[in-house]
Formats: structure tokens, C-alpha cells, sequence
């Protein structure tokens, strides 16, 4: 989820149609202007869980069991808006052994499953 920029005229929260509309806007601006209101604190969390999730660059360090915990730390915090997390979460729940662990053969991504 991205929130829209907006800026505050009379009490009244207006989209920044010059940021969204603008032919002249670097990308580098548009997207960091649409970037979801996070706290430093939630990314630093989502990066360690990712980094649980995803286990290195082959995979071998992967510790889902963390990754899934820190996922639903992060689910309880923002609620049905955490569509990333709760997709990973998910993920990691039909794909892992029954102790929690990744599956042997993960090799730190997964291939699309549809478009």
C-alpha cells in the first residue's frame, strides 16, 4: 500500500497533483514521494525478516521460523494494510516443513506463480 502525497490546505488534505502529474518529475521523487508511511522501526524489522526469508544468496542461512515470527510481530502492528507481509507470511506457511524450517531444496527465491 502507498500513500498518496498530499499536503494540508485549511485543514484539508489535497493530493500533490504537481509531485503525481508532473512530466518533469525525476522517478527517483515520484517514487520516493508514494513510499507508505513506515516507521524506521517497521523497516528495519521487515529487512531482518526478509533476511531470515530469503537466507543469503543460495538460500543455506534461511530461518524461516524467525522470519515468520517477525512477520506476524509486524502483521499485529499494522493490521489488514500489511499486504507484503502478510503475503510472505502466507507463503511461508504452505511451502515449510512441518517443523517451520524452509524446504531443502530453497534456494533463497521462488519463482512466480502466476502473473
Amino acid at each position: 500500500t502507498y500513500d498518496v502525497p498530499a499536503t494540508t490546505v485549511d485543514g484539508i488534505s489535497v493530493i500533490d497533483d504537481h509531485i503525481i502529474s508532473s512530466p518533469d518529475t525525476p522517478c527517483s521523487l515520484f517514487f520516493s514521494s508514494l513510499q507508505p508511511a513506515l516507521s524506521d522501526r517497521f523497516r528495519q524489522q521487515f529487512s531482518s525478516a526478509m533476511e531470515h526469508y530469503l537466507g543469503g544468496h543460495d538460500g543455506s542461512h534461511a530461518n524461516w521460523q524467525r522470519a515468520s515470527a517477525i512477520l506476524s510481530s509486524l502483521c499485529n502492528q499494522s493490521g489488514p494494510r500489511d499486504g507484503p507481509s502478510q503475503a510472505i507470511r502466507s507463503y511461508i506457511k504452505r511451502r515449510a516443513r512441518p517443523d517451520g524450517s524452509a524446504p531443502p531444496n530453497w534456494k533463497g527465491y521462488r519463482a512466480l506463480e502466476n502473473k
